[in-house]
């Protein structure tokens, strides 16, 4: 897996995103992943600052995440179940 996102097209899974989410610093205790129909929701567990929160961003965007503000109690992520087309 490395640091490579997934192929365009090709499926997500939760190991690919809890590894970019590890790898930059963000456990499962703060950032837990679930499935979620054909995809994934990233829901915070708190208020994440500004910093953290783009810094997530830029984690979750090779992987085509959207950051939903009316989601969850902080927002959330979602990912959808293949790779965007680069």
């Amino acid at each position: 897996m490395g640091d490579q996102p997934p192929l365009s097209g090709s499926p997500v899974t939760e190991d690919h995103i809890r590894y970019r989410l590890q790898a930059a610093g963000y456990g499962r205790a703060l950032t837990p992943v679930r499935a979620e129909g054909g995809g994934f929701a990233v829901e915070p567990t708190r208020m994440l600052g500004d910093q953290d929160r783009h810094r997530v961003d830029a984690v979750l965007a090779a992987l085509g995440a959207a950051w939903a503000e009316d989601r969850g109690r902080y927002g959330a992520w979602k990912i959808p179940g293949r790779a965007p087309s680069r």
